[in-house]
């Protein structure tokens, strides 16, 4: 594994998640609501800038754990299978950002 794929799956994760948000910020202004609790008592209590800063954080943290995961990827069986782990959990975690985006956006 080399450090381009990592840094491939972040970008696609910040890309899912700005647009996560985004599609969020559209259909809130059109009426719509959140069905995940955990989102709207967010949005409710800090407004959509604190979602997003947030959903930043997130994208931040998982490049940190890439990072160092990777770094101890050669330091045997362990670090290898922490490495494999944290990117494919990257892996997993822009694929349903993807699709929630994409949910979003079919509700315009």
């Amino acid at each position: 594994m080399n450090a381009r794929l990592g840094a491939i799956w972040i970008g696609l994760l910040g890309i899912a998640e700005f647009t996560d948000v985004a599609s969020t910020a559209l259909d809130k202004a059109r009426g719509a609501v959140e069905l995940m609790p955990v989102t709207e008592s967010i949005i409710v209590a800090n407004g959509i800038a604190r979602l997003a800063l947030l959903k930043l954080l997130l994208v931040v943290a998982i490049a940190m754990a890439l990072v160092i995961t990777f770094r101890w990827r050669h330091r045997g069986p362990l670090g290898h299978s922490a490495h494999r782990f944290v990117l494919n959990s990257c892996r997993i975690t822009t694929v349903v950002g993807a699709l929630a985006s994409l949910h979003n956006a079919l509700l315009f």
